[in-house]
């Protein structure tokens, strides 16, 4: 149980901003490092296509892709959470503290982030 008050100061902290200010955290990586060796990759990938995800990494570095995936423990949950729906109201305040930040996303890189608008 988390008070509204808690779950908004948590997710409003500009500590909580920037790590998920995706933005400005690809853009410090781009300062370094060329575009074609930066691969974007979502969290949904990893539920929806973890094999794709995984050749996807491997192909990005050069590596093999034909290997046995049954191998690898990719459909084992790690950290997995409680399982507790989200309220509307928290789930409302977290898209319009994010909304405008995933628009931009979109029309920089595409309609992959786009999903994240639902």
């Amino acid at each position: 149980q988390v008070s509204p008050d808690e779950f908004r100061r948590h997710f409003t902290s500009d500590a909580n901003l920037g790590r998920g200010d995706y933005e400005t955290i690809i853009d410090n990586w781009l300062a370094v490092f060329p575009a074609e060796q930066l691969l974007l990759g979502f969290f949904e990938e990893i539920l929806d296509q973890p094999v794709e995800l995984l050749a996807s990494v491997c192909r990005h570095l050069g590596l093999r892709q034909d290997m046995d995936w049954e191998r690898f423990p990719y459909r084992q949950k790690v950290y997995a959470g409680p399982g507790i729906p989200m309220t509307p109201e928290y789930g409302r305040l977290l898209r319009d503290l994010h909304e405008p930040r995933i628009q931009r996303l979109c029309r920089r890189f595409g309609p992959r982030f786009a999903r994240w608008l639902v």
